[in-house]
């Protein structure tokens, strides 16, 4: 019964500009895999923490984030292991790369 329901909801259901979605997600996708490609060259001793096996965080948590702006949520705290984190504050929270690199370099 729930099954049929959820079924029914998700079929039936308008998501809007879906080609500009797939491109917003694959866009962010290929920025991920771009800095995490020339982290991994540039500082190959380096702990980098990149997204390896974790790519669609950053898709998933860009729509949470967005969401959450739209709704006027004012304030999100976001616990989270090392996997990814560079990615996080690169493509989520907007820290730019020389402040990354700059921290690298240090």
């Amino acid at each position: 019964m729930q099954r049929k329901w959820l079924r029914e909801y998700i079929e039936n259901k308008e998501f809007g500009d879906l080609k500009h979605d797939k491109l917003k997600i694959f866009s962010n996708l290929l920025k991920n895999e771009t800095f995490t490609n020339f982290v991994k060259n540039k500082w190959n001793t380096s702990k980098r923490f990149g997204l390896e096996g974790c790519d669609s965080l950053i898709a998933g948590l860009a729509f949470f984030v967005d969401k959450s702006a739209a709704d006027k949520v004012d304030d999100i705290v976001l616990a989270m292991p090392h996997r990814g984190r560079l990615n996080v504050l690169t493509e989520i929270f907007n820290k730019p790369y020389e402040k990354i690199f700059c921290e690298f370099n240090d």
